[in-house]
């Protein structure tokens, strides 16, 4: 996330569309608060495909880790009925 500003101190930020870190305010930049310089040169309906696109990535990684930490658990020696299935 971005640090607070303390006077005239740059932020460090990151793009909501590339998710890449920018430093905010710079003089005579195009970047905003929002998206680094080189996204802020993109049309608005891109940044925000992009913007839409990295949410969706970053809910599915965070389901992946999920499932990849219940299955581990699962596995576990020290789990009851692991893997212990009657057919």
């Amino acid at each position: 996330m971005a640090r607070q500003r303390v006077g005239d101190e740059l932020q460090r930020r990151v793009c909501r569309a590339c998710q890449e870190t920018y430093e905010y305010p710079v003089p005579r930049s195009l970047a905003t608060r929002f998206y680094c310089e080189l996204c802020m040169g993109l049309p608005a309906e891109v940044r925000g495909t992009f913007e839409k696109f990295n949410r969706r990535i970053r809910d599915l990684t965070g389901q992946v880790e999920q499932l990849r930490r219940e299955l581990d658990r699962r596995q576990s020696p020290g789990s009851a009925g692991a893997g212990a299935q009657s057919g």
